[in-house]
């Protein structure tokens, strides 16, 4: 799932442009993380100062909207990119089977925004990011994917250079304002108290955790499941489920499940595929370099999961087709499904990017 992005854009033709990026959220159990990329030239650094813009966790909320108010002003050379990473997408990332750590999606984040600017066509010349891991590390990281720009990584980034304060305001505005206007995909949410800052040790969000605890499901979507409270809630007070995977051929569980069974011991036949199936000369396909698929390797597949299972039509052109922004090898009937869901995703992606941007607009006058 992509981020959602929001754009205030800003030419600076040939001028000298510097990027400062800043975060929000990155320690709550609860909501999004919030990138932001602020940028302008050297000159109008100036202006920030002028303006008194600083850290975001240093002011009040009314007093980092007023100052997000000034950022806004349409008649200041200032451009600036928001990454909103909900919860949902920050788990799944977490959680894969393959460990896609915070620090990663961090990393990531940032020079996905540094790339955004440049291919923008801004004359991009130096960067400042906030410490995330080690921050010699992290430096020398961009420095080699960015060897034309200045890259500096330093710890209280945000309290130091001006279009890092800015980038700070913007990310942590834009999640304050997503979390107060959160749509809640459950249909019953106990939300009379509130959740508090949505940090682990705060009782408030606490009390939210347990309030909304399903010992099967889980939580609400606004909750991630990847961080050790809400695992440890779901360890200890969830429903036990133990779950298998048959590549774990050394575990002692799947062993044990792995006892070959003896078909010749049935006493009555096996069940006999649907006519449906015969009729419509339908084969049960587990390799896409099948016979009855001609030209099927021409059809490029992502490294998805194995044992991928279609109908294909024996001796027959393939019908199937590839879902660009899904690029998997379907049969019509399920990218028809899939479109669907796609369309639903981009439905609900579209609801929160016009709610974001008419507060925006509200600003900007």
């Amino acid at each position: 799932m992509e981020p959602i992005v929001i754009d205030n854009l800003f030419e600076f033709g040939d001028e000298e442009v510097r990027l400062g990026i800043d975060e929000a959220g990155r320690g709550p159990v609860l909501g999004p993380m919030v990138y932001a990329g602020f940028y302008c030239n050297k000159d109008n650094e100036k202006l920030l100062k002028e303006m008194k813009i600083d850290d975001s966790k240093k002011i009040s909320e009314s007093d980092r909207e007023k100052m997000f108010t000034k950022l806004n002003n349409s008649k200041l050379p200032f451009g600036w990119r928001v990454h909103v990473l909900l919860p949902q997408d920050i788990s799944a990332k977490m959680l894969k089977k393959r460990k896609y750590n915070l620090n990663e999606i961090s990393h990531d984040t940032a020079i996905s925004i540094i790339e955004h600017v440049i291919n923008r066509g801004c004359n991009l010349t130096e960067v400042f990011v906030d410490t995330v891991g080690k921050a010699n590390i992290y430096e020398e990281k961009l420095q080699k994917l960015f060897p034309h720009i200045k890259c500096t990584v330093k710890e209280k980034a945000d309290s130091l250079y001006p279009v890092v304060s800015a980038a700070s305001i913007c990310a942590k505005v834009t999640r304050d304002f997503l979390l107060k206007k959160w749509k809640y995909e459950e249909p019953i949410i106990n939300i009379d108290k509130g959740f508090g800052s949505g940090y682990p040790g705060d009782p408030i969000t606490k009390n939210f955790l347990k309030n909304n605890f399903d010992p099967v499901f889980g939580f609400p979507s606004i909750v991630r499941f990847s961080w050790s409270t809400a695992d440890n809630m779901l360890e200890n007070a969830g429903d036990k489920i133990e779950w298998y995977d048959d590549e774990e051929s050394n575990d002692s569980r799947s062993m044990k499940r792995k006892i070959p069974f003896d078909y010749s011991r049935l006493k009555r036949p096996l069940i006999e595929r649907s006519t449906f199936f015969s009729k419509n000369g339908l084969d049960l396909v587990q390799d896409f370099a099948d016979e009855h698929y001609e030209g099927a390797k021409k059809c490029p597949l992502p490294p998805l999961e194995a044992s991928v299972n279609v109908f294909a039509k024996r001796n027959s052109p393939p019908s199937s087709q590839i879902l660009p922004d899904v690029g998997v090898l379907m049969s019509p009937f399920k990218c028809h499904q899939t479109a669907n869901y796609s369309s639903s995703f981009e439905k609900k992606k579209n609801k929160y990017i016009s709610e974001l941007e008419f507060f925006l607009i509200s600003y900007l006058g």
